[in-house]
């Protein structure tokens, strides 16, 4: 991950020092800096690019990458002195596989659109609903409320209550017989955006996290200028 992002214009991931480091613990660089709390009382400004950086750095792993940190929290993040954020604690780190990556792109399209019963087809193939389950209807319903930021376009300020009641929706999934089980892949980075969006509502940032999310999926042009930062670090490693 250190390597991948090396020279990032945002991110930083602190290099690790294999000498010192062993098959249970991870030593590296010191990185210094301040706290992620304190841009809690930062400029509005501050706070959406930091938002926004969250969302790029733990959701971006999961569609744009295929690998992420699955333990998003304010602990593991610091504010670098040149504005930089660094990510610290890769002991929750999960690859995801191609079929695994490319079922999480096909739920949201299928979220996106409005294409309930090509969800419940892509919900039966891995085995997460079997039987008669819940109507489509239902399941796009249930899609939509655990994930809103992802799926309503436009410029949203993301708050501490919208995180809960997602939160709330995400660990009741609508009654199935037998019920409804995702696949530990999915349930793991669906764990890792709502994590990510509860920091994201502790700073009540605001962006338009679906034109964001957009770029992952539909491969569309960055739509802020941290994308087209990100972008042009991009095209240098090619």
């Amino acid at each position: 991950v250190a390597r991948r992002y090396a020279g990032h214009p945002f991110i930083r991931v602190p290099a690790p020092l294999p000498e010192l480091s062993g098959p249970r613990v991870l030593v590296t660089e010191f990185v210094p800096g301040e706290r992620f709390g304190s841009l809690e009382t930062a400029p509005q400004a501050d706070r959406d690019r930091a938002g926004e950086i969250l969302h790029r750095f733990y959701v971006g792993g999961v569609f744009g990458d295929g690998e992420f940190c699955g333990d998003p929290h304010a602990g593991n993040v610091l504010v670098c002195p040149d504005g930089r954020l660094a990510f610290l604690d890769y002991g929750l780190y999960k690859t995801l596989g191609p079929e695994s990556a490319a079922f999480e792109r096909d739920c949201f399209t299928a979220a996106d659109t409005g294409r309930g019963e090509d969800l419940a087809d892509l919900l039966r193939a891995v085995g997460a609903l079997r039987g008669e389950g819940p109507s489509p209807e239902t399941l796009l319903r249930y899609f939509r409320l655990s994930a809103p930021w992802h799926l309503r376009s436009g410029v949203t300020t993301i708050t501490s209550a919208e995180v809960k009641r997602a939160v709330a929706v995400a660990t009741t999934p609508p009654e199935a017989d037998p019920p409804l089980r995702m696949p530990a892949a999915h349930t793991f980075s669906r764990r890792a955006e709502l994590l990510t969006f509860g920091m994201i509502g502790s700073l009540e940032a605001a962006a338009d996290w679906h034109a964001i999310c957009r770029e992952w999926i539909y491969g569309e042009a960055p739509s802020t200028e941290l994308g087209r930062e990100h972008a042009a670090w991009r095209a240098m490693q090619v």
